[in-house]
């Protein structure tokens, strides 16, 4: 009987350590479900990553010379504003910034862990710049310098892997559950 409560222990183990792993999944926001358009202020949700204006508005444009590859997000100077800012997040989540697409005549992304990135003059040809280090985010904020267009596509996130003491907490709480059955 030993055997089999001990065998049975394991076997629970394995399923709740199973059921909690997950891969940290790559989510690419592509601007391809977005409606075309000026001057949006709405939430745009794609891949469970909501953007929002924090000020101004975006733009979502058809690709051309300047992106080339589908629709791609564009922040500019609107109604008299300095600049326009949206804000990603996953709704109080957690999540790694990776790499975008930009092709742009400048721009600002601040990160909630408190960095902030500025972009230069990438005027010609599209740039995928990788943003190592900024991980367990909450948002991300990407901001048009001045009169400039800050032009962006496939933003790329991740969510992170359950920490490994959290399954070992739920499997060692699995071992004391089935330890008190066979007490009771």
């Amino acid at each position: 009987m030993k055997m089999t409560t001990n065998g049975l222990a394991a076997l629970l183990l394995v399923v709740v350590t199973t059921a909690f792993i997950q891969t940290a999944g790559a989510a690419i926001i592509d601007f391809e479900s977005a409606a075309l358009g000026t001057d949006q202020t709405s939430n745009y949700l794609e891949d469970g990553f909501r953007l929002s204006s924090v000020v101004g508005d975006y733009d979502i444009y058809p690709s051309d010379s300047f992106i080339g590859d589908g629709q791609y997000l564009a922040l500019e100077r609107t109604d008299g504003l300095l600049q326009s800012t949206v804000r990603i997040d996953m709704f109080g989540s957690l999540f790694n910034f990776e790499s975008l697409v930009s092709s742009s005549f400048g721009g600002r992304i601040s990160f909630s862990d408190g960095g902030t990135e500025l972009f230069g003059d990438f005027v010609t040809e599209p740039v995928t710049v990788a943003f190592p280090g900024h991980t367990n985010l909450t948002w991300i904020e990407l901001t048009s310098r001045s009169n400039d267009f800050f032009r962006i596509d496939n933003i790329t996130l991740s969510v992170p892997e359950p920490s490994l003491l959290i399954l070992s907490a739920a499997g060692l709480f699995c071992l004391g559950l089935v330890r008190l059955g066979r007490q009771a």
